[in-house]
């Protein structure tokens, strides 16, 4: 069962595997035995490789290739899991497909989408602890 905090748009950061001190946002949760895992899991959308800082002297061009950001998707056992009092106010469950994010293809499409999602609210300058990089 999850957790009363693991709700969807809650910002949580990985803490095992590839995508270990990465954020990402919840977008689905499944309780336990559901499918072929014996225990719950989150889908999360996060960011790969975060933004980086734009100056004041950069050209468009440099400004465009800085903001980009690069997102992954992955269920991930709750225990593997850090949240935190962040939220992330857009509903990434409305992205067609994503809760079937198990082909290579369909997989990229997602992500495609995500991506021009994530790069919107990062110029928007909403959520800017989200896009931020984690210093520990």
């Amino acid at each position: 069962m999850p957790s009363k905090i693991m709700k969807k748009g809650r910002v949580v950061i990985v803490l095992r595997g590839r995508q270990a001190g990465k954020k990402g946002v919840i977008v689905k949760t499944t309780d336990k035995e559901a499918g072929n895992r014996s225990f719950g899991t989150a889908l999360i959308a996060g960011i790969e490789i975060a933004p980086r800082r734009v100056l004041h002297r950069h050209t468009k061009k440099q400004i465009s290739y800085k903001t980009r950001v690069k997102p992954f998707i992955k269920s991930v056992n709750y225990q593997h899991l850090f949240p935190t009092r962040y939220t992330f106010d857009q509903d990434l469950s409305l992205v067609r497909g994503i809760s079937e994010a198990n082909d290579v293809a369909r997989r990229k499409k997602l992500k495609r989408r995500i991506k021009a999602i994530f790069e919107a609210r990062h110029k928007e300058g909403k959520n800017k602890w989200f896009f931020s990089k984690l210093k520990f």
